[in-house]
This record gives structure tokens, C-alpha cells and sequence, in this order.
């Protein structure tokens, strides 16, 4: 059975349908048996539905200047860490 954190990691995939069919069958599976991930979920579906039908025009400037600052700063950042963890030297275990 997969834990929460890993049905969470999962969920924009299932969402856009790109879980594999064993995939989904185990994140179905964890829904049916945890309420709490299923409420999660259906709070990111509303999130995503009521998203959708935002327009740019609908914000005030200010708040989009802010949304687009912050993605960008988020964006950067997760590039930023990636490079950094691929040149990070891997530890090695010492025999006991």
C-alpha cells in the first residue's frame, strides 16, 4: 500500500490522467481507505476547476505582477537546487 506523501507526489499525474494502470489502480486503492487524502483531493480538483475559469484580466494588476514574481522566484530556485544536487558529490558509506 502506498503511504499519503506518496499518493500526494502522485497526484497532478493522476489528475492529467498520466498514471499507468497499476498506478492508478494503487492510488485508487489508498483513496478508498484513507478520507483524509480523498478530501485533499477533492479540495485540489475544486482548486483546479475554479482555477480554470480565472482569466488574467480577472486579477488586479498588482496580484498578478506578485503571482508571476513568485512563480518565477520558485522556478529559479527548484532550478538552482537541481543543479546543485546533481554536482553534489554522493556519500559513501564506510564498512563496518
Amino acid at each position: 500500500m502506498q503511504s499519503c506523501r506518496e499518493v500526494i507526489d502522485l497526484l497532478t499525474e493522476y489528475l492529467e490522467g498520466g498514471l499507468a494502470a497499476e498506478g492508478r489502480r494503487a492510488f485508487d486503492a489508498h483513496m478508498a481507505l484513507c478520507p483524509a487524502c480523498l478530501e485533499f483531493l477533492e479540495s485540489v480538483r475544486k482548486t483546479r476547476a475554479a482555477v480554470s475559469e480565472l482569466r488574467s484580466s480577472d486579477l488586479p494588476a498588482e496580484m498578478h505582477r506578485n503571482l508571476r514574481d513568485f512563480l518565477k522566484r520558485n522556478l529559479r530556485a527548484k532550478a538552482k537546487n537541481g543543479r546543485a544536487a546533481r554536482r553534489a558529490p554522493r556519500k559513501r558509506s564506510r564498512p563496518s
